[in-house]
């Protein structure tokens, strides 16, 4: 049914869609998420601030140097907003807005490639009104941003594994490298697509071509960020210097595996004075740490991986308030049944839906080493869903095929004059 709509039709369904929840975004963030106008809160300060040094001509930095703690993505959305609204912390959140309503044409896309057009536009439409892709839509977050960039992923590699296309593959690694600038622990995309091409392509030889064309698309938008810096601190820094101090946050002797609990405040574990030691060197220094205490601790790292993978999956949490949990347990809770009966029944085999499985475990793992929390989980969330309605595909299938028409009986006794037939 939905397959035979028209491109023309579709589209229109999807704008309707997009300005439904781009319009309830803003509603979300005005009503229930403290207004447009509120401060900047959290994370939202450091990226903004970035921004605001850039356009000053003091270049990509912080107070006491350059940076590299933040990746330029949203910094790059901020700037172009303070120069077209001034320093207006309303604009920022109507952009922040519009940019969680593209989950809908992009959710689309995914859910078009690695099903059908009807699982599409299903996606679609619960990316409009899916409560935990509202909540927080306004805040200046690179969560959602990577959600929006990770079905588009998944969409061009789809694609180039149906068409065969080099070409496609290319542009995937320009996006992966371009959403791991948005967020850094978007590199799961990347690892995950990685191996996906290695294992679908048609040959072992085409996998291989396939996999190294996806690294170099993405080298071109990493290899320049990782250049500035060099230049910056003079030493190496993969994407962010902020890896080794999440890593060690999430990997010491304090450590309780739960990051609302986990301060950065808390001077025992972060001992390293970053007014007088380089970002770089003090991420050097953590890592050490992390490192050291892992290998002297292993029991204890396996059990804050435990409890990490537990924070990065659950739906009830004791530190937030009935309403919260009561959202999440009914919106997400039955995309999660659905989603994990999806990974037996389609994602353990070959196809477009070993992609999102591969995507999910990787960023999962990711976590589980590094800091855990619900909000991080929300990159996957669109791929959760799109897998979960795979499963309901067979039975939508079945309600929307139209009722098969009576045939008339064949043979001597079922034939009939054309006087009769025409009665009939």
């Amino acid at each position: 049914m939905c397959d035979s709509l028209n491109p023309q039709r579709i589209c229109l369904i999807l704008a309707m869609l997009t300005l439904l929840g781009f319009g309830l975004r803003i509603g979300f963030t005005q009503m229930v998420d403290g207004g447009l106008a509120r401060p900047y809160t959290d994370d939202e300060p450091t990226y903004v601030n970035v921004a605001k040094r850039v356009l000053a001509g003091e270049g990509y930095t912080r107070q006491n140097g350059p940076t590299s703690m933040r990746t330029p993505g949203l910094p790059l959305v901020a700037g172009i907003v303070l120069t077209i609204c001034g320093d207006s912390v309303v604009c920022m959140r109507l952009t922040m807005c519009f940019i969680g309503a593209l989950i809908v044409p992009a959710i689309f896309l995914a859910g078009r490639a690695v099903v059908n057009v009807r699982t599409g536009l299903l996606a679609a439409i619960v990316g409009a009104v899916y409560p935990p892709w509202l909540h927080d839509s306004g805040a200046v977050l690179t969560d959602i941003p990577a959600a929006v960039l990770g079905c588009l992923l998944v969409w061009l590699l789809v694609r180039a594994w149906k068409e065969d296309s080099l070409a496609l593959v290319a542009g995937a690694g320009a996006l992966a490298g371009f959403m791991t600038l948005v967020r850094p622990t978007a590199l799961a995309f990347f690892a995950a697509g990685f191996g996906w091409l290695l294992i679908m392509m048609r040959t072992w030889r085409r996998g291989l071509s396939a996999a190294l064309v996806l690294l170099v698309g993405y080298s071109v938008l990493i290899t320049p960020w990782c250049v500035r810096n060099y230049y910056a601190h003079g030493r190496f820094v993969f994407i962010s210097a902020k890896s080794g101090s999440e890593l060690w946050k999430s990997t010491n002797p304090y450590a309780t595996g739960i990051n609302a609990l986990d301060a950065f405040e808390d001077k025992r574990i972060f001992f390293v004075d970053e007014n007088t030691v380089s970002e770089a060197d003090a991420g050097r220094i953590y890592k050490a740490a992390a490192i050291k205490f892992i290998r002297e601790n292993p029991r204890r790292f396996v059990e804050l991986a435990g409890i990490k993978f537990v924070q990065f999956w659950k739906v009830w949490s004791p530190r937030v308030s009935l309403l919260p949990n009561l959202v999440t347990l009914l919106s997400f809770g039955p995309v999660l049944v659905l989603f994990l009966v999806g990974i037996f029944k389609y994602a353990l085999r070959p196809g477009p839906e070993l992609l999102l499985l591969m995507v999910i475990v990787t960023l999962t793992a990711l976590h589980m080493v590094f800091t855990s929390m619900v909000r991080y989980r929300l990159p996957i969330e669109p791929l959760c869903l799109i897998l979960a309605l795979k499963v309901l595909e067979p039975l939508l299938e079945r309600r929307l095929q139209p009722a098969s028409v009576p045939r008339m009986p064949e043979g001597p006794v079922g034939q009939l004059s054309q006087g009769e037939r025409v009665r009939v």
